[in-house]
């Protein structure tokens, strides 16, 4: 079993819902994950911990597995979309919680040290904002398959307030994209494995 085989099914299974039309929230986006997990995996239903109490700071994890392949496993699924209403989407704020989790991550503690997934979904809205130059973010949203980035307080400071004030506390963390994939109805998955602070 490796993550591969998982990144490989939940993005053919999320092909398959976003072609079908199929109405999605963040929670299809996690339940899909665990479909793929539990089909290529030997995880069982009870061993998927949901809503886990962060260990060092303030709030919950999306997801904690104590045994994947041995190792244990910390996820957290985000998912952005236009807004059914027609209002505005607020993407600083988006990319502040984005990046939130990614703080979530990076603080959870060892030992034994933790595998530590971000699974992000979104539509063109926030690709387009994310590869915006003008917005600074840089390789994050095209970083490719297996290649590494440093997110840290140089990165971050020169980002909106709103951004900012997302971010709980001091980020220093590198970033490896696991997974990159184009999906249909104008959508972008995109996994990375969260580095230790």
């Amino acid at each position: 079993m490796s993550i591969e085989e998982v990144l490989f099914e939940f993005s053919r299974l999320m092909h398959v819902r976003l072609s079908a039309g199929s109405h999605t929230t963040e929670d299809s986006v996690r339940y899909t994950f665990f479909v793929a997990l539990l089909s290529r995996t030997g995880v069982r239903a009870h061993e998927v911990i949901l809503e886990f109490p962060h260990p060092t700071i303030s709030g919950e994890i999306d997801t904690y597995i104590p045994s994947l392949g041995g190792t244990p496993t910390v996820i957290e699924f985000k998912y952005d979309r236009d807004i059914p209403s027609g209002s505005a989407v607020p993407k600083p704020q988006n990319a502040g919680e984005l990046f939130a989790d990614i703080y979530r991550l990076a603080k959870f503690p060892a030992p034994p040290e933790p595998d530590r997934f971000l699974v992000y979904c979104t539509d063109h809205i926030m690709a387009e904002y994310f590869r915006n130059p003008g917005n600074r973010y840089g390789r994050f949203f095209d970083l490719p398959r297996g290649d590494t980035m440093r997110v840290d307080e140089e990165y971050i400071e020169d980002k909106s307030t709103t951004f900012r004030k997302k971010i709980a506390g001091t980020l220093s963390t590198g970033l490896v994209c696991a997974w990159t994939e184009e999906l249909p109805q104008s959508h972008h998955l995109r996994v990375y494995s969260v580095l230790p602070t």
